[in-house]
């Protein structure tokens, strides 16, 4: 279809484009102008979208930030046995939300938990969602939540997803990376899915 094609031509311009590793700016809640004025001042590859950003604000980023690929954040319920019995109705609602950010170039879903606005909880949601948004809608994910070294693996050779995403699962305290846990999470995600 013309959005998968559209989203090719894109990943082609990137890759061609790409450093490495890409200048990501993760922002949340702040205004159009701000996000535009810091992407191109800082020469962004990604803009990530972290906040209760609207499909009109991300259209109209992406007319001002042409050449950026544009990631919005999704939050979804954490995994529990209950979450298997909704499932169908969460993933109903889900595509509605998804379509109407159907501008960005990919989805990072993360879990949502109660108090907390800005992921980093730990928490893993079902990863069986993210798979049906790619294998079944055709959208690139990038996953979150509850990630660390000694569970990546399995996510990418399951899923398979997009990208993966990782904050507190490489911490030793809110804020402070451990290298360690750093270095093992990237080796793992690329065992998995290059099987080096």
């Amino acid at each position: 279809d013309s959005n998968g094609s559209a989203w090719s031509q894109r990943a082609l311009a990137l890759r061609k484009a790409c450093r490495c590793p890409l200048v990501v700016g993760v922002f949340m809640d702040q205004s159009l102008d701000d996000v535009s004025a810091t992407a191109l001042a800082v020469e962004l590859d990604v803009v990530q979208l972290h906040g209760g950003e609207d499909a009109k604000f991300v259209e109209e980023l992406q007319k001002r930030l042409p050449d950026t690929w544009l990631i919005k954040v999704v939050h979804l319920p954490p995994k529990t046995a209950e979450n298997g019995e909704g499932q169908q109705g969460q993933l109903v609602q889900l595509k509605e939300k998804l379509s109407s950010y159907s501008s960005c170039d990919a989805i990072l879903l993360d879990t949502a938990v109660k108090g907390c606005t800005s992921g980093g909880t730990g928490a893993a949601f079902d990863w069986s969602v993210a798979k049906h948004c790619q294998e079944e809608w055709g959208i690139p994910v990038i996953v979150a939540g509850g990630l660390t070294d000694a569970n990546v693996a399995d996510l990418v050779s399951r899923v398979r997803p997009f990208g993966v995403d990782v904050a507190s699962g490489v911490e030793d305290a809110p804020g402070v990376k451990n290298s360690e846990k750093t270095n093992g999470y990237v080796r793992e995600a690329k065992r998995a899915r290059f099987g080096a």
